[in-house]
């Protein structure tokens, strides 16, 4: 079922869009307020009572938001969706900077355990740049949602923030190849070892300035 809730929230802008089309804000707004909370509950499988109070929380936070826009029926409130996923990845982040390991530096640890200090600290600056460009994100999509068209808000919510996505991904990768050598054993590591042969660049395998 992951995969169902993953494809949901990425098709996220696409189903708002042509459900404004076909339907009044209001049932949109309960069906996606009856999604979000049945997603929480199965997420918080037998949690602890910290667990149970925050989802406690965030079920009511949920509940006053989705109830005034019930009440006024305005389409904002769906058009806003993709600020508030936008800001809840940006918290996602920063939390971790706050407390615990940085969240970049988990996901490379999950490719290699073996983390120089350099790597850590490299890692934990990537985590504030995606924490800026969430923010970033969050606020461009915002001002689309009250100052724009609905087709040009799902342009860029549905298509271009996406392609963000994909190329500050694919720039922070490379720049980790570059510095640290650490694509060794991914489907690109080929295509890596090619441009940086023929650019005379061969990163140590774990270090970088």
């Amino acid at each position: 079922m992951r995969w169902l809730g993953g494809l949901l929230a990425f098709t996220t802008p696409l189903w708002i869009y042509l459900g404004l089309s076909r339907f009044e804000p209001r049932p949109l707004l309960l069906a996606v307020a009856a999604l979000l909370v049945g997603r929480m509950l199965l997420r918080a499988r037998r949690p602890d009572a910290r667990g149970l109070r925050q989802l406690a929380v965030v079920v009511a936070a949920a509940a006053a938001v989705f109830g005034v826009a019930w009440l006024w029926n305005d389409p904002v409130a769906l058009l806003l969706l993709p600020t508030g996923m936008n800001l809840a990845l940006g918290f996602g982040f920063a939390r971790t900077l706050r407390s615990g390991r940085p969240l970049v530096e988990t996901f490379a640890r999950m490719q290699v355990d073996d983390l120089s200090p350099s790597e850590v600290r490299y890692c934990r600056r990537v985590t504030e740049v995606w924490v800026v460009f969430f923010a970033i994100n969050a606020a461009l999509s915002a001002m689309l949602a009250f100052g724009a068209s609905r087709e040009v808000w799902l342009l860029y919510t549905g298509l271009i923030a996406y392609l963000a996505v994909g190329v500050l991904f694919a720039c922070e990768f490379s720049v980790r190849a570059w510095r640290f050598g650490r694509h060794e054993g991914t489907l690109v590591a080929p295509l890596y070892d090619a441009v940086f042969g023929l650019l005379g660049h061969r990163a140590p395998r774990g270090q970088g300035p």
